[in-house]
């Protein structure tokens, strides 16, 4: 059995677990990299896709901990302080938390569900262009 949810509490997770492999929701995973688009791109100006693209694609093809590790040297390259390294950090460290069941290359294979459908959410919470 397939359970894909976003952010459910640990203790779900916990009891989900025993019977089924759990999928983080993709849908809840690209929110979390909208927002450190924002650090780079403050939202009501041009955004541009690529930061979230590029990150979007290492992490379906199974590359989670090369985002995180992405993230994390932004923070340090960048030399980036406050709210900005914060940001960054926070989604590197959830990502981090949660890589177990960010295995989407290997549930595609499989051809199990990634994402739970909610109409409109890529249209509104996760902007591409």
């Amino acid at each position: 059995m397939v359970t894909t949810a976003s952010a459910p509490s640990s203790a779900w997770w916990r009891r989900a677990s025993k019977a089924s492999t759990l999928v983080l929701d993709l849908l809840h995973v690209l929110e979390k990299l909208c927002k450190a688009r924002y650090v780079f791109h403050p939202e009501g100006k041009p955004r541009p896709a690529a930061l979230v693209r590029e990150r979007a694609e290492r992490i379906l093809g199974g590359g989670v901990s090369q985002v995180v590790k992405g993230l994390r040297q932004l923070v340090t390259k960048r030399r980036l302080r406050g709210d900005k390294a914060k940001t960054l950090l926070d989604v590197s460290a959830y990502y981090y938390r949660n890589r177990e069941r960010m295995g989407y290359d290997v549930y595609l294979n499989n051809g199990w569900p990634i994402a739970v459908n909610r109409p409109g959410f890529l249209g509104g919470s996760v902007p591409w262009k």
